[in-house]
């Protein structure tokens, strides 16, 4: 009888244990741990199929009827092509994507490699062959085991945490080095073909990119990269979330508040508006203040603040040299842009504060300064949300 190529690779590799896993909906690895010889008996297993409707918080839908009433079970059976050795696992240990059947042979039609390979079918009739390039972003955090907490970026080499927005930059990539230096390994053991590694916007953000090739094949790899990624972490004392916004930051739009308050517990409590967005505000009421002027000054026949936009909305060490002397010609005279250029200024010193008490004070004596300035800086600055967590 021939061996069939999942066991042939557990016998070459002297596997203990198998881990079937499918993806969910949402990516997350569903499946068993099964001892290997037990596995080789039945080569596959089966599963409730309500699994895939199972949340990430583990909670089910009201509406259940994408699955049978009966709560029947779903067949799988492995895609020999996927098996891989654990590379973080302390005993010999193998992983094996499995494909979605019901009892009668039929694919499970809500399966996500099923649903993706309906969808290259489509490509397919028309003589087409998508070749696709996964860019896979995650974020870095600090340990985290009481969710009323926000999360936090760890530490890396230098001892501190990433406060900024570190965009592309080799030196904030090169904190998290012996944490990468297992990714990259535990990704070559499985085949995982990455092409790119960069620092993306957000603090401890991270952007993998995989090399281009087969869509399905591509999937896979992403599929296993987010379990890789997260083990790598636990090996450093960090957590990897895939999350979009784990930090809970967000910009200043009503609505996205009002959102916010009705469908998360303690909202109140939990929400945050991060620096980008502050100060987003806080330059447009700046510019809302040289344009009033700006107008009011011509009214009267000079036209001192024509082609000044900049000059306000700089950081004041961000001035080109070219153009300082002008600015502190402007700032000489009593124009209320200058007053909110300052006010702008020092709200900007808030966020080198490292403890929050510190931070508080600081931002009452500014939100004093700013809403009794009589400029139009006062209906931004109403919110007390961006004191509660923008250390």
């Amino acid at each position: 009888m021939t061996t069939s190529p999942v066991r042939q690779f557990l016998k070459d590799h002297g596997i203990q244990e198998v881990e079937a896993i499918i993806p969910d909906l949402a990516g997350v690895a569903r499946g068993k741990v099964v001892p290997a010889e037990k596995y080789i008996e039945e080569e596959g297993m089966r599963l409730p199929e309500s699994i895939f409707l199972q949340t990430v918080t583990g909670e089910y839908p009201e509406d259940d009827s994408a699955i049978s009433p009966s709560e029947i079970d779903i067949v799988l059976k492995a895609d020999p092509t996927t098996i891989r050795v654990v590379p973080w696992a302390a005993e010999p240990t193998a992983q094996v994507i499995h494909d979605c059947y019901y009892g009668d042979g039929r694919p499970v039609p809500m399966s996500p490699r099923y649903v993706l390979r309906r969808v290259l079918d489509l490509y397919a009739s028309h003589g087409w062959d998508p070749v696709i390039a996964p860019e896979l972003e995650f974020f870095l955090v600090e340990p985290n085991i009481d969710s009323d907490y926000p999360l936090k970026p760890p530490i890396g080499r230098s001892g501190r945490p990433e406060i900024g927005r570190q965009s592309y930059s080799i030196a904030a990539v090169n904190e998290f080095d012996p944490l990468f230096d297992d990714v990259y390994a535990f990704c070559e053991a499985q085949e995982i073909q990455i092409d790119t590694l960069i620092h993306e916007a957000g603090a401890a953000q991270m952007e993998i990119n995989l090399l281009h090739g087969n869509a399905l094949s591509l999937a896979d790899q992403a599929f296993l990269f987010k379990r890789t990624a997260r083990e790598a972490a636990l090996r450093h004392k960090m957590y990897a979330t895939f999350m979009a916004k784990p930090h809970a930051k967000m910009d200043m739009w009503a609505p996205y508040i009002a959102a916010t308050k009705a469908y998360i517990v303690n909202a109140e409590k939990k929400i945050v508006f991060d620096r980008f967005h502050i100060m987003q505000h806080v330059l447009k009421a700046v510019d809302e203040v040289r344009k009033k002027e700006h107008k009011e000054l011509c009214e009267q026949g000079t036209d001192i603040l024509k082609g000044t936009k900049y000059l306000w909305l700089w950081s004041k060490e961000n001035i080109p040299i070219w153009r300082k002397d002008q600015f502190e010609e402007l700032r000489a005279k009593d124009l209320k842009v200058c007053r909110a250029s300052a006010i702008k200024e020092n709200l900007r010193h808030m966020w080198d504060y490292r403890y929050e008490a510190n931070m508080r004070k600081y931002f009452k004596s500014w939100y004093f300064w700013a809403t009794h300035s009589r400029l139009v800086l006062i209906h931004l600055t109403r919110s007390r949300y961006p004191v509660r967590r923008c250390l």
